[in-house]
């Protein structure tokens, strides 16, 4: 609320929304507004799944008031401020990311602790950080660096992640590229690939190594998976 006043009403009850204020508000809601003729409000809709497991479900309101003009509710309101159409168009972090953001700090300006965000907030991270894997495995600079800068986080917050999970990045990634390798093998539509060439697909440089760390992790050579899948 920019400037003005404006009353919100559902079946149960009736809000008055100030200046300085901010209102959350589940669409599936059914309300009534009315407003005075300086009222001046900005609006930012949010598809639903953004909001993911930082928000309890909504109560039968699907209305939450929060102050704009301190604690999580100011940090909301200057991040908002900062997403111009010329802000997004220069990201390096995906809109992923800062949907994530929003949603998290909506979240805290609703009542919401940072202990009860940290596990949903964390797995929705995790979940990403194994998509950009999986995407980039080919890449040769796919580095916890690069990992970092996807995400939107710093190189330790990685590290952090994936050892919280009980692994590494470097564990992680070899993980999808074994797992992509194997998958290449049992296509019937590239048995004319060598298993040097599934190896490089998959990120390794090395034909032996790619064989050793296959070995290692499914206990038979390339060739063998391809001949028993």
């Amino acid at each position: 609320m920019r400037d003005g006043t404006f009353e919100i009403t559902t079946e149960v009850d009736q809000i008055s929304v100030h200046q300085g204020q901010c209102l959350l508000v589940a669409s599936g809601g059914e309300f009534c507004v009315k407003s005075d003729n300086g009222c001046e409000i900005s609006i930012v809709i949010m598809p639903g799944g953004w909001m993911g497991d930082s928000l309890d479900p909504m109560d039968h309101l699907g209305i939450r008031l929060f102050s704009q003009s301190e604690g999580w509710g100011a940090a909301l309101r200057a991040f908002m401020g900062a997403l111009t159409r010329e802000s997004l168009a220069d990201l390096v972090v995906p809109p992923e990311a800062v949907a994530e953001q929003l949603a998290v700090l909506t979240a805290l300006a609703c009542g919401r602790t940072r202990d009860s965000l940290v596990r949903p907030h964390r797995q929705a991270t995790l979940h990403r950080a194994r998509l950009f894997l999986r995407h980039h495995l080919q890449d040769p600079g796919c580095t916890p660096e690069a990992l970092a800068i996807g995400l939107g986080i710093s190189k330790r917050s990685v590290h952090i992640l994936f050892a919280e999970a009980g692994s590494s990045f470097s564990a992680e990634l070899m993980g999808v590229r074994l797992d992509r390798a194997r998958d290449y093998l049992a296509d019937r539509h590239r048995d004319t690939m060598s298993v040097a060439e599934i190896g490089f697909l998959t990120g390794f440089s090395s034909p032996s190594h790619f064989i050793r760390c296959f070995r290692r992790r499914f206990g038979m050579t390339p060739r063998l998976y391809r001949v028993t899948a």
